[in-house]
Formats: structure tokens, C-alpha cells, sequence
């Protein structure tokens, strides 16, 4: 396995490894100490009303758990984030614009996080805005995912008419 190989296994365990520490191990903390309220990241609550009723309702234990889960949701856009762009191919298609476009997912996920912190700590953030800024998020992941896709089919198409020619 070459270098780039070794770094894309990394950042892909490293990225499931944090997974499976949110849904083995935080996910359940959480769901037994806010009586099963939902999360605010995995998918969207539209009304900031509801919103702010869920966040009074957590009780100090769900909203520590649920900043060991902040922290923990540092870290896991920067991997996923890193390893989308180490399967941008190299060359003329690794543009700026690609690298913005597949980053932003990971930039967006991380202003949804700062969003539910300010969120559980009563502090004022337009809870209006999170939704918006979830569906952004998945959006731009999965726009980012099918990007690649793209590039590396029209990329491996191309090697194979100049190996023909």
C-alpha cells in the first residue's frame, strides 16, 4: 500500500472509530439522561420554538454528555473532512473550487456545532438557524461525495482513450 493509501485508511478509521464512540457509548448516555430527547445535529427541527423547549428540558447530566459530544464533534468533520479531499484526484481537478466545495461540508458541520453549544448554554443563537445550517451540511456532503464520484470516473475514463490512442 502506497503512502496516500495509508493516509486514507487512517483518516477512515479514525472517522469510524469517533462514530462508534457517539453510537456505543455517547448516544446512549445521552438518550438515557434526556429521557430520549432528540439530537440537533442528525436531522432537522424546524421550529426554534421547539428548539428552545428541548434545551430546557435537558438536565445538567444530558448537557454535559452532550459536550463530551461537542468535543468529540471537533474532531470528526476534520476527519471525514481530510479524507474526502484525499480522494480528490490529483492534478488540474484538484482546483481550489473542489477543495472549498468538498471542505465545506466539514465547515458547515462545524458551525452547526458551535450553533447547539451556544444552544445548551443558554446563550443566544438563532435557533432558527440550525436547520438550515443541518441541511447545508448533509447537502454539501453528499454533493461533495458524488463530485468525486465524477472526477475520478471522467479522470479514469480519460486515462483509458489515451492508453487507446
Amino acid at each position: 500500500m502506497n503512502r496516500t493509501g495509508i493516509i486514507r485508511l487512517l483518516l477512515i478509521s479514525c472517522t469510524l472509530a469517533l462514530q462508534l464512540v457517539f453510537l456505543l457509548i455517547l448516544t446512549p448516555g445521552y438518550q438515557a439522561a434526556s429521557g430520549g430527547l432528540p439530537f440537533f445535529d442528525t436531522s432537522p427541527i424546524w421550529d426554534a420554538q421547539t428548539i428552545l423547549a428541548i434545551t430546557s428540558r435537558l438536565s445538567p447530566e444530558a448537557v454535559a454528555i452532550y459536550d463530551t459530544m461537542q468535543i468529540v464533534d471537533l474532531l470528526f468533520p476534520v476527519f471525514y473532512t481530510a479524507a474526502l479531499i484525499s480522494w480528490v484526484p490529483a492534478g488540474r481537478r484538484r482546483s481550489a473550487a473542489v477543495l472549498l466545495l468538498v471542505s465545506s461540508g466539514g465547515v458547515f458541520d462545524l458551525a452547526e456545532n458551535l450553533i447547539i453549544h451556544r444552544l445548551l448554554h443558554r446563550m443566544s443563537s438563532l435557533p432558527g438557524l440550525l436547520p438550515y445550517i443541518t441541511v447545508t451540511k448533509f447537502a454539501l456532503i453528499g454533493i461533495a461525495i458524488v463530485l468525486i464520484i465524477h472526477l475520478h470516473r471522467s479522470s479514469s475514463s480519460r486515462s483509458v482513450t489515451k492508453r487507446q490512442s
